[in-house]
């Protein structure tokens, strides 16, 4: 997988944020809740990309259905996922949001909206 490869790097101290939200759009975009924690690995697979990579990457499928995906997961990674996607909900990151508004301002972003 491109963005498990993509996120390696990082640790080699070869870090792409730009392709790295590039390939997060593409996965999110699919809409599959089991792709949140590969999201999640990439999100947090530095500062930068923590501080940069906006946690609406793993919402493809939805908030709620994320959320459930990530408790029933039952890991610590998950556990950690699941209580930064819960404070961004609770502060309000999440009103007016879904997976299609997201993906439509990242369509936007990299010109594939014409």
């Amino acid at each position: 997988m491109a963005l498990k490869e993509a996120v390696t790097n990082v640790a080699l101290g070869k870090e792409d944020a730009e392709l790295i939200r590039c390939l997060s759009v593409q996965l999110m975009s699919i809409g599959d809740v089991s792709d949140s924690m590969s999201l999640w690995k990439a999100k947090s697979a530095s500062f930068d990309l923590m501080c940069g990579m906006d946690i609406h990457f793993l919402c493809g499928a939805g908030v709620d259905e994320t959320m459930e995906y990530l408790r029933n997961l039952g890991t610590a990674e998950a556990k950690e996922a699941l209580d930064y996607l819960n404070d961004t909900v609770l502060a309000g990151d999440f009103e007016d949001w879904s997976p299609a508004i997201w993906t439509g301002k990242y369509r936007s972003y990299y010109g594939l909206d014409v």
